[in-house]
């Protein structure tokens, strides 16, 4: 039995199949975390209750934070597996071939994919753990004497450096060419894409990421061009 659950982890179906229910478990967090941001448009107050909601259900928080960390690690580990076992597989006299039809997406779905996890160490370190920017992170405490954290104060001043609003846009960019391919690749991966659907399938999988992809930049740009701005006490 341990045989051959080890040989299927190891074999090309096992590995994508590990890949495409991890990778939709974290699409499922990142279109919940974008509608929960996309909230800061509603102002200060209704931003601030549904970050301070989060805060005080701790232990649920956590435990989705640990059980998506553990879905990236998987996801993560398995796209170097399966490279390493493609690599094997295919052999140094069939590299290059059918590559020609391949889009940008699919031949960078690894390098994307690493490029978007140190994004995310990145954007934990600004917004959650107040390592990077801690100036921005400490003015956000405590503001209205509360004890609590003023999150669309600290949203708003953070994207208020252009820098860091140009950095979160092009994150994003990564994160739409990643998901224009890994969508598609989940439906093919399960069967569910033949000839008669792949091109809508395909078509899907680049409004979905182009969705996910409005939906985050609109708030560094609004914080940019001033539709968004810090609140004045």
């Amino acid at each position: 039995m341990q045989k051959k659950q080890g040989f299927f982890l190891n074999s090309l179906v096992g590995l994508k199949l590990v890949m495409a229910l991890s990778g939709v478990m974290l699409l499922g967090f990142v279109i919940v975390h974008m509608l929960g941001n996309l909230q800061i448009f509603l102002g200060r107050d209704a931003f601030n209750a549904y970050a301070h909601f989060l805060k005080k259900n701790e232990g649920l928080l956590w435990g989705a934070r640990l059980f998506l960390l553990a879905a990236l690690l998987i996801h993560v580990s398995t796209a170097l597996k399966l490279r390493q076992v493609n690599s094997s597989a295919r052999g140094s006299d069939y590299v290059c071939k059918n590559t020609v039809q391949a889009s940008f997406a699919s031949t960078t779905m690894l390098a994307s994919g690493l490029l978007i996890l140190v994004y995310i160490i990145y954007h934990l370190g600004h917004f959650t753990l107040g390592t990077f920017h801690p100036e921005v992170y400490s003015l956000s405490i405590n503001r209205n004497n509360s004890g609590e954290h003023d999150v669309y104060y600290m949203t708003v001043r953070g994207f208020q450096n252009g820098v860091v609003a140009l950095g979160y846009v092009l994150a994003m960019g990564v994160l739409f060419c990643h998901l224009s391919h890994a969508i598609a690749s989940f439906f093919q991966t399960l069967g569910l894409s033949c000839p008669r659907n792949s091109s809508f399938l395909k078509k899907l999988s680049v409004v979905v990421a182009g969705v996910v992809f409005i939906g985050f930049v609109s708030i560094p740009i609004s914080v940019q061009l001033g539709f968004l701005k810090l609140p004045l006490d």
